[in-house]
């Protein structure tokens, strides 16, 4: 299996600097995006932390990978809640997407998203750790209400965040022609699901990225927006 990927980026309509970051790596195969948190001068070193640790990820199986993207992604949590103490704090949300020959899994913290585009249908790898999702997992909002709720920015877990970091993870089953997406609430804040689908269906990854950008700042685009778009081949 192989994935290729193309990784885009733009700041937005409000925000004057970028605190996102992202991260494409082919061996071994490893796709990632960080959105800072703790405004200027703090975000953006937090998802370049995480981003320049990743890169370092050795090459082994699936479930070594994974163990060894945890250790790192813990490291970083670390060294960010030492920063946070002499000064404010320092965080970042994270979605990654590793590959081996034996397996792919999908690790996230925060509200940074996966999804794939798989029979034209687009299936959501990741659950957000916020607020509004808690939420809705309760039933107390449904998935209607919850967009543009005004606590749909309040993540219940990010890397900075807490010394008991809780990195989710679990494996992913990909196929020949399988979509992947990853990306910031930069995007999701701003483009609906529907429309990240249709992207997917009739542009290749560039366009497609690039599509889903324009989007979100012909939006407004509050935030800094970030989407990877990969396509699985043999």
């Amino acid at each position: 299996m192989q994935l290729t990927a193309v990784g885009q980026t733009h700041t937005g309509c409000v925000r004057t600097q970028n605190q996102d970051a992202y991260l494409i790596r082919e061996r071994p195969t490893l796709l990632a995006v960080a959105d800072g948190m703790g405004g200027h001068d703090a975000g953006e070193v937090a998802s370049a932390m995480l981003v320049a640790e990743l890169r370092h990820v050795a090459e082994a199986g699936i479930e070594a990978l994974v163990t060894d993207a945890k250790q790192r992604i813990a490291h970083v949590n670390r060294l960010l809640l030492s920063k946070a103490q002499e000064r404010r704090i320092i965080g970042a949300t994270l979605v990654c997407v590793i590959a081996a020959e034996d397996g792919v899994a999908v690790l996230w913290v925060g509200d940074s998203r996966a999804y794939v585009l798989r029979n034209r249908q687009l299936m959501p790898l990741t659950t957000d750790h916020s607020t509004v999702q808690s939420m809705v997992s309760a039933q107390i909002l449904t998935k209607r209400e919850a967009r543009g709720h005004p606590l749909s920015n309040q993540v219940t877990r990010a890397v900075g965040m807490s010394a008991d970091i809780d990195i989710a993870h679990h494996p992913v089953s990909l196929y020949e022609d399988d979509r992947l997406i990853l990306c910031s609430d930069g995007l999701t804040e701003c483009v609906t699901s529907d429309e990240i689908a249709a992207q997917l269906r009739f542009r290749d990854d560039r366009q497609a990225g690039e599509a889903l950008i324009a989007s979100a700042v012909a939006r407004g685009a509050p935030d800094n927006v970030t989407v990877i778009c990969a396509t699985v081949s043999r």
